[in-house]
C-alpha cells in the first residue's frame, strides 16, 4: 500500500538535505528518467548504462528488486541511485573516486542498513565490495549493525551480516556480545522462538559460547537465568562450560549455572546441567571464604526433587558446611517445614549418620534442639535410632 508522505531530497550547498513532502507516484519510465537526470547533474553520468531499458534490466536481474514496485521517484531514489553506481563493475576505480560525492548524497553505511532492511544480500554484498565497509563500526551506543538487527529481531538481516563476515563475538553496548543479546530476547515469551533461531544462527558462525562479559556472565549462565533449557542445550552441545563461576562485583558472591538453576527451582535445567558435567559437589560461596556445598543451598529451598537430583549426581551426605555442620543437621535446621521430613528421610536413606560430629566435638544426636523436635524425634524413632539424653552442660553451637 502506497504511503502518502515520502522523503524529498533537495540539493543544497552542503549536499542533500531531507524534508517531508507529498509526491505523486510516477511510471517506471519517469522514475528512470529522473534518476538519470539526478546522476548527470551530480557528475555520476559515467556510471549510467546507455539506455533506460538496459538500466532497468540490470536492476531486475542483478539485484532482484524490480523498479516498477517502487512507489515514487523519491521513495525509490536511495535504492535506485545506489544500483546505478553498483551496476558499473567495470569502472570500480571511478566509483571509488566518486566516493566523497556519494557520501554527500547518503553515507554508504546508511545504504548498507537500507539493503539489510530489505533483506538484500546482493546489494549488501556489492556495497561491501565497492566501499570496503567496516561491519565492526559501532554507533554512539557502542553497537554494531549485527547487535542492532539482533535487537530488532531481523533474522534474515542477521544472516546476511554473518555471511558477509560480521563477527559474532564483538562486544557492544554494556559489553554484551551478539549471543548475549539473542539470549536476552528469550525473557519475553513472544520472542522465545526467535531467540532460539538467533542463537542457532550465531552458533553456526562460531559464536564463542564461553565468552565472558564484563559482569562475569557467560551465555550459559544467562540462559540459566532466563530459564531457557532449549538454548542451554544448544550451548552445552557447542562446548559451553557448565561450571563457570561468576563473581558478582557488588557483593562478591560466586554463582554457577547450577546455582542459578537451583535458585529458580528449575529441575529440568538442573538435570540438563548435571548430565553435561555440572559439579553436584560444587560450592555455594563468596570469595571471602564462606563456602558450603551446593547441597546446603538446596536445603534452604527445601525441594526434595532438587536435593535428590544433587544426591543422584554425587553430592555428599557427609561433607560439612563452613560452620562444621553436616548435611543432616543442616536439613533439620534449614529445610522448609512442608518437606522437611522427606528431606531428612532421604538423607538417612542415602547413608547420613546421626552420630556424625557437627562442631566442637558434638554429634547430631547430642543436639538439644533435635531432642525437643517432636517431628524429627519421631522420624528417628521409627527408624530405630535412639537418641542419647543430652548433657545438661552441653552448649548448642
Amino acid at each position: 500500500m502506497a504511503t502518502k508522505v515520502y522523503l524529498q531530497f533537495k540539493i543544497q550547498e552542503q549536499g542533500y538535505q531531507c524534508q517531508q513532502a507529498p509526491v505523486k507516484p510516477s511510471s517506471t519510465a519517469d522514475q528512470l528518467k529522473k534518476i538519470k537526470q539526478i546522476a548527470q547533474r551530480d557528475g555520476l553520468s559515467p556510471f549510467l548504462k546507455s539506455s533506460a531499458d538496459q538500466l532497468k534490466e540490470a536492476f531486475d536481474k542483478k539485484f532482484a528488486v524490480r523498479v516498477q514496485t517502487l512507489e515514487s521517484i523519491v521513495g525509490s531514489w536511495i535504492t535506485s541511485i545506489l544500483k546505478v553506481i553498483l551496476c558499473m563493475n567495470s569502472q570500480q576505480k571511478q566509483v571509488q573516486a566518486q566516493y566523497d560525492k556519494i557520501q554527500k548524497i547518503l553515507p554508504a553505511q546508511e545504504l548498507l542498513k537500507e539493503a539489510l532492511e530489505k533483506n538484500s544480500l546482493a546489494i549488501a554484498s556489492s556495497l561491501m565490495k565497492s566501499f570496503h565497509l567496516d561491519l565492526e563500526q559501532k554507533d554512539e551506543k557502542g553497537n554494531t549493525l549485527l547487535h542492532r538487527f539482533i535487537q530488532k529481531g531481523s533474522i534474515e538481516a542477521v544472516r546476511i551480516l554473518l555471511q558477509l563476515g560480521a563477527s559474532p563475538n564483538i562486544l557492544g553496548e554494556e559489553d554484551k556480545s551478539p549471543l548475549h543479546r539473542a539470549i536476552e530476547k528469550y525473557h519475553y515469551s513472544e520472542h522465545r522462538k526467535l531467540s532460539l533461531e538467533l542463537v542457532q544462527l550465531l552458533l553456526e558462525y562460531k559464536a564463542d559460547v564461553n565468552l565472558v562479559y564484563h559482569d562475569g556472565y557467560t551465555a550459559l549462565l544467562l540462559a540459566a537465568t532466563v530459564e531457557a533449557c532449549d538454548i542451554a542445550g544448544l550451548l552445552l552441545g557447542a562446548g559451553a562450560s557448565p561450571n563457570h563461576e561468576r563473581i558478582n562485583p557488588d557483593h562478591r558472591h560466586v554463582t554457577t549455572p547450577l546455582n542459578v538453576a537451583l535458585s529458580t527451582r528449575n529441575a529440568a535445567m538442573m538435570r540438563l546441567l548435571l548430565e553435561k558435567g555440572a559439579d553436584a559437589r560444587g560450592k555455594s560461596q563468596d570469595v571471602d571464604g564462606q563456602t558450603s556445598p551446593i547441597l546446603f543451598q538446596a536445603f534452604s529451598i527445601g525441594k526434595v526433587d532438587l536435593i535428590e537430583l544433587l544426591l543422584d549426581r554425587g553430592a555428599s551426605v557427609e561433607e560439612c558446611n563452613i560452620r562444621g555442620r553436616p548435611p543432616l543437621y543442616a536439613a533439620f535446621k534449614l529445610a522448609q517445614k512442608g518437606e522437611r521430613a522427606q528431606v531428612v528421610n532421604l538423607l538417612l536413606d542415602r547413608g547420613a549418620q546421626v552420630n556424625q560430629e557437627k562442631s566442637k566435638g558434638k554429634t547430631i544426636a547430642q543436639s538439644k534442639k533435635l531432642k525437643r523436635d517432636v517431628e524429627l524425634s519421631a522420624i528417628l524413632k521409627r527408624r530405630g535410632i535412639q537418641l542419647p539424653a543430652p548433657s545438661q552442660s552441653a552448649a548448642e553451637p
